[in-house]
């Protein structure tokens, strides 16, 4: 009898023991499961962030070309104008500005290129103490785009740079220190 009793008990462990690794795959599916539900989660928004920047992308892309047409628009009637006076005075020469470019604000050092910005910038007079040491950039928004000005330095290391700058900029603003007597011819 005792070789029945023993026979039972290892019976019901064995089937305890399946019971337990039952569980554990159990548990192991439902964990990838859940990790299977995070992962598509993380999928659907990246899809959503990069919908979004397609979307903005495509916005920005048909408001550049309505403004763009509207401008070609513009130039072209006054080209009209001015051919219909046949002057060429009246002309206007120039492309429409190109938005987003930088505008290059030079000048010697303590000529007021930084105070100069900074009203342009906030619409209030405020003097700069420091002089400039190496770049100094602004951007400045309007209805139109965006302006960008970049400063460089007057002092006499920073002055070669102007040079590299010159024509990449789209406009020069140089700046001079009426005021100072011993630099003016």
């Amino acid at each position: 009898m005792e070789r029945g009793k023993v026979k039972k008990k290892e019976k019901e462990k064995k089937t305890e023991k399946e019971k337990i690794r039952e569980k554990g795959k159990e548990e192991k599916l439902k964990r990838k499961e859940v990790e299977q539900k995070i992962k598509e989660k993380e999928k659907e928004k990246q899809e959503k962030q990069e919908r979004r920047k397609r979307e903005e992308k495509e916005e920005k892309r048909t408001k550049q070309g309505k403004e763009t047409k509207k401008e070609k628009e513009q130039f072209k009637g006054q080209e009209e104008e001015g051919e219909n006076k046949d002057s060429t005075l009246t002309r206007t020469p120039l492309e429409p500005l190109e938005k987003n470019k930088q505008i290059l604000v030079l000048g010697l050092d303590g000529a007021g290129k930084t105070s100069v910005l900074h009203s342009l910038a906030s619409n209030r007079v405020q003097h700069s103490v420091a002089p400039t040491q190496g770049f100094n950039a602004v951007c400045i928004n309007t209805e139109d785009g965006q302006m960008e000005f970049l400063e460089i330095g007057g002092s006499e290391p920073f002055r070669s740079y102007s040079e590299t700058y010159l024509s990449k900029g789209l406009l020069l603003i140089f700046v001079v220190d009426s005021a100072d007597h011993s630099r003016l011819p």
